[in-house]
């Protein structure tokens, strides 16, 4: 191409002197023939300064494209494929314009192909619901997720290149880390974290290999890079097998005690103190009394079983608030009397209905009732109030009884968890009342809150949602 482009440059100039030679030698006659000399520099001069000018465009013409394509290659060595390029040239030139397109193409489509693939492994990283985080070999964070990030309290951004030990505060795990590093092997522990907050954290780990790339092939042989971490928060199942562990200690000894309570008085009655009826009057009536302590305590832990049993198959039905509400203050008038608490309650509307499951709900309602009557000294007052509120029924249980310490207000719900031990056994509670509330609450998908002042009262505010079918 160049000799092309060299050839007819000649061309040109040749063209440019002889038409300019010709030019004026056809005026010679006029002039004198000693300024020929003279004349054939001026026809040399124009006829080059024209085939200059006729060249330079012709040259501009040809080395426009080999800009612009220097220009786009430059582009795509930057990373920038956005220009299109002009394939209509006949000679070398449209070859090469045509060679880059296709090239071009690839690069596109390749580009494409990899932003995909990273945009699919971003969105499975996302949706994996336990944390992974990718180190290198120097423990240098490579990938973290979002379930990590969350987990450790970092942004995932922020935390690529950070060592690991900057995002996981646990000499135990810098351990592991080294440990599978040196022997390249996979590892599955737990681990305790105290920051942000307490977290019971499984881990599992394997290192990352990859094949080794030899002459332009991967090889048999491959190399480790760093490793993965999966990270499996399971504070709330420790938490959940910890309550069980207490539970099962709790129920125990709650059972223990009344039937122990229950040999001991027989075996002595069987000793003869059957024979002096005042005594066995009086160690009989205490059988009594601990056999009905069991028997509620049975019933609680029955209640609460079944509940959390049945969960989401909670049987509804329309149910007029003010018949459950009167039953349950009915049931508990005796208690009431002995005591001589009055016992209120205000509907609104005063025929609310509501689609719910009148059995939970006068469980709940008993359970509070019954609570604020035996915490609540001589003459006191025990309310209830009832009211629909948009899409909510708010229940509250307000008594101007005892009260409870603020640091015993998170625990209040916990199953067998008394304020005072002494006191609640004496009035006959099995610490599953409040429990069982919370169960049934939770299963409403509703909500539980709780204000006390110690001398003052008690006042427990339960909303829950409120099936729009029966809106008034």
């Amino acid at each position: 191409m160049q000799k092309k482009l060299f050839t007819t440059y000649i061309i040109l100039v040749l063209l440019g002197v002889g038409t300019t030679s010709f030019f004026f030698l056809g005026t010679m006659s006029k002039w004198h023939m000693q300024n020929i000399v003279v004349y054939m520099l001026l026809s040399l001069l124009l006829g080059s300064s024209i085939a200059i000018l006729l060249g330079l465009r012709f040259l501009k013409k040809i080395i426009r494209p080999i800009y612009e394509i220097t220009e786009i290659a430059e582009d795509i060595s930057n990373g920038k494929i956005t220009k299109s390029i002009n394939e209509d040239y006949e000679d070398e030139i449209g070859m090469l314009a045509r060679a880059i397109k296709k090239m071009t193409e690839t690069l596109n489509l390749t580009i494409n192909e990899l932003h995909d693939r990273n945009a699919k492994l971003e969105a499975v990283l996302t949706s994996i619901i336990n944390g992974v985080i990718a180190i290198d070999n120097e423990e240098k964070v490579l990938l973290i997720n979002h379930a990590a990030a969350k987990t450790l309290a970092v942004d995932t951004e922020h935390a690529i290149g950070k060592h690991i030990l900057e995002l996981v505060r646990s000499s135990k795990m810098h351990d592991i880390i080294d440990d599978i590093l040196k022997n390249k092997k996979y590892y599955e522990t737990e681990i305790e974290l105290f920051y942000p907050e307490y977290r019971f954290i499984k881990i599992y780990t394997n290192p990352i290999r990859i094949p080794v790339l030899s002459n332009g092939r991967f090889g048999e042989g491959d190399k480790n890079i760093g490793l993965v971490i999966v990270l499996n928060d399971v504070t709330e199942i420790k938490k959940l097998e910890k309550m069980r562990s207490e539970f099962a200690a709790n129920v125990s000894h709650e059972l223990r005690t009344p039937l122990t309570s229950i040999k001991g008085f027989v075996e002595t009655l069987r000793e003869g103190a059957l024979e002096d009826k005042e005594t066995a009057d009086k160690f009989l009536e205490i059988i009594e009394l601990e056999t009905e302590r069991l028997s509620r305590l049975i019933n609680d832990i029955l209640t609460l079983s079944e509940i959390e049993g049945l969960k989401g198959d909670i049987k509804l039905a329309p149910e007029k608030i003010k018949d459950i509400v009167e039953e349950v203050i009915y049931m508990l008038k005796n208690q009431a009397k002995e005591k001589n608490i009055t016992v209120t309650y205000v509907i609104e509307p005063i025929d609310l209905v509501m689609k719910t499951n009148k059995d939970r709900i006068k469980q709940m309602l008993l359970n509070l009732v019954e609570n604020g009557i035996k915490y609540t000294g001589i003459g006191g007052h025990v309310d209830i109030k009832v009211y629909a509120e948009g899409k909510n029924v708010t229940f509250s249980v307000k008594d101007d009884g005892i009260g409870i310490p603020k640091e015993h207000i998170p625990r209040l719900f916990e199953r067998f968890y008394r304020v005072d031990k002494s006191r609640s056994r004496k009035l006959g509670g099995t610490g599953l009342g409040l429990a069982i509330v919370k169960h049934i609450v939770n299963s409403f998908n509703g909500t539980i809150t709780v204000n006390s002042e110690v001398g003052k009262g008690t006042e427990f505010i339960i909303n829950l949602p409120r099936t729009r079918d029966y809106e008034n």
